[in-house]
């Protein structure tokens, strides 16, 4: 998916260019699904991309045990140079826990 601009970037000047995609795949009947590849990358000037991207790297497995659970265990790993919205908060990596019940 292609992104230009979010609600938070005000102006023409302002708007930052994002690539984002996800792959995933099931196995055991999609009781379990793994993507390891999720990844968006903010690219305000394309001109200057070796001094100025973020990157956030989101890898995510999914366990249903039973019908409407789901246990959810995942990252966000984040990278970034120069002046955009990751490279702000680089280093703040995080991995979480999620546990999904839907009635």
């Amino acid at each position: 998916q292609f992104i230009h601009g979010f609600f938070h970037e005000r102006g023409a000047d302002a708007l930052t260019d994002y690539l984002v995609f996800r792959c995933e795949k099931d196995f055991m009947n999609a009781e379990l699904t793994v993507a390891p590849l999720g990844v968006a990358f903010a690219v305000p000037e394309w001109d200057n991309l070796d001094s100025n991207y973020g990157l956030v790297g989101i890898p995510e497995i999914t366990y249903r045990p039973v019908d409407n659970v789901e246990l959810i265990l995942g990252a966000y790993i984040i990278a970034g140079e120069g002046a955009n919205m990751f490279s702000q908060i680089d280093d703040q990596d995080q991995a979480y826990f999620k546990a999904k019940v839907s009635f």
